[in-house]
């Protein structure tokens, strides 16, 4: 090239970066601001309007061997795992042919009394020294399981109006885990939120935005 137009080339470089660091320090905080708001406007779309977790629901285990003829059906759910949990809501049908159907649910506002039990990502257990008793309503009928509570073992569905029927009673639970009673196995674990998703897709893409500019 000519003397001159070398001249030339390195004025024009030693004017130009300059201008393009002024132009990336005079645009990247607006833009990390635009990031934070849309941010922080997600936070607050999903406090106000983001369903809470469902819970984990455990279709209840059928000991079939110790009920008697009964066949015990339906589900448990708790809030999440770990324990001395207690029941979130439960629905269970346990039939027989020519006999009463049994059906115990909380929509029905029937209800549930616990002690130590242990529900993990995979089955939902009554410990030794645990207890869950479920009752109807009118406390006419429950179902118990009772393991080593305070010296007493069974699994039974009896009344409560004085009657003295027992639909089963058994003083053994065959389902276990080492000592602990599995009376459920899990059907289904909470999905992480729709709008978590959305909240860590927009930080991510406004990372890399930020990385983009940086790098141009």
């Amino acid at each position: 090239l000519p003397r001159g137009s070398v001249t030339a080339v390195t004025q024009r470089i030693s004017l130009v970066a300059p201008d393009s660091f002024n132009h990336d320090k005079d645009n990247v905080m607006p833009c990390f601001k635009r990031i934070f708001s849309l941010v922080l406007a997600t936070f607050a779309l999903a406090g106000a309007a983001a369903p809470s977790f469902a819970g984990i629901i455990y279709n209840i285990t059928n000991a079939s061997s110790v009920q008697n003829g009964y066949s015990l059906s339906g589900s448990i759910e708790v809030s999440g795992t770990g324990n001395d949990v207690s029941l979130s809501s439960f629905n269970l049908t346990a039939t027989k042919a020519d006999n009463p159907t049994l059906t115990f649910s909380s929509a029905l506002g029937d209800s549930a009394g616990s002690g130590n039990l242990i529900a993990t990502n995979s089955g939902f257990y009554v410990p030794v020294n645990g207890t869950l008793q479920i009752l109807k309503s009118d406390y006419s009928q429950s179902l118990n399981w009772l393991n080593d509570w305070f010296g007493s073992t069974f699994y039974s569905a009896v009344t409560n109006d004085g009657s003295g029927i027992l639909f089963w009673d058994s003083s053994s639970y065959p389902i276990t885990d080492g000592n602990d009673w599995q009376i459920g196995s899990v059907q289904a674990v909470p999905e992480p939120s729709t709008y978590c998703m959305a909240l860590a897709g927009l930080a991510c893409g406004g990372y890399s935005m930020f990385r983009r500019r940086r790098a141009r």
